[in-house]
């Protein structure tokens, strides 16, 4: 998604890879959730996801960020 069509207190899904640390090692897999937008900024924007503020930039936003369909 381009940042310019972000619009502040709209809820986008973010889809994205995270890594899972195990007793047995650590695995990358696929994580989604919900997330807010709360403000554009000049390097990107700030999002809120589960009580916390999550910064992404402009390459993340158009890597991970999707409208919710």
């Amino acid at each position: 998604m381009k940042k310019e069509n972000l619009i502040p207190g709209k809820t986008y899904l973010r889809k994205h890879k995270a890594t899972m640390h195990s007793r047995y090692g650590s695995k990358e897999a696929e994580a989604e959730g919900y997330i807010e937008c709360m403000q554009v900024t000049p390097a990107g924007a700030v999002f809120f996801q589960s009580g916390n503020l999550l910064k992404l930039t402009d390459e993340e936003i158009e890597r991970e960020v999707r409208e919710d369909q």
